[in-house]
């Protein structure tokens, strides 16, 4: 989320979902805690498939957050058409949010259930991610978005 060519040091973050629409996330280090969980219980996880995430947001809440977090306005947009038109690989990721597929299917309140201590998105950018946002927030210049050789 905080990766140069998205637009925080203009103050316009720019990703793949609509405004309103959810799509799941995970902070990094939570995930070995939910791994250090099913461990604990390796009988009881046996066979089964998790969908894993710590919280849903939206662009509004992405532009909320940014905006808070960085004591200035940051606003949220979808990459614009153009943009998916000239690029295949955002295009596609972009398809693949809209479907369902990549917006996150985890069940929020078990995971959070097994692992009390998960960070929201909110959380983990006070947190954890403060000095990545910092960092972004700063950074110009452009990602290629999957087009690199």
């Amino acid at each position: 989320l905080v990766m140069p060519g998205f637009g925080l040091p203009e103050g316009c973050f720019t990703f793949f979902m609509w405004p309103g629409q959810p799509m799941q996330v995970l902070a990094v280090c939570d995930i070995g805690l939910i791994v250090a969980a099913i461990f604990t219980d390796p009988v009881g996880f046996v066979g089964r498939t998790l969908d894993i995430a710590s919280d849903s947001i939206t662009g509004e809440i992405l532009s909320e957050a940014f905006t808070e977090c960085a004591g200035r306005p940051i606003t949220y947009r979808r990459f614009p058409d153009a943009t998916l038109a000239g690029n295949p690989f955002l295009a596609s990721l972009t398809r693949l949010v809209d479907a369902g597929r990549l917006s996150g299917q985890a069940d929020l309140a078990a995971l959070r259930a097994l692992v009390p201590g998960l960070q929201s998105f909110r959380t983990w950018l006070a947190g954890d991610g403060h000095a990545i946002f910092a960092t972004a927030l700063g950074t110009g210049g452009e990602w290629s978005y999957g087009t690199e050789p």
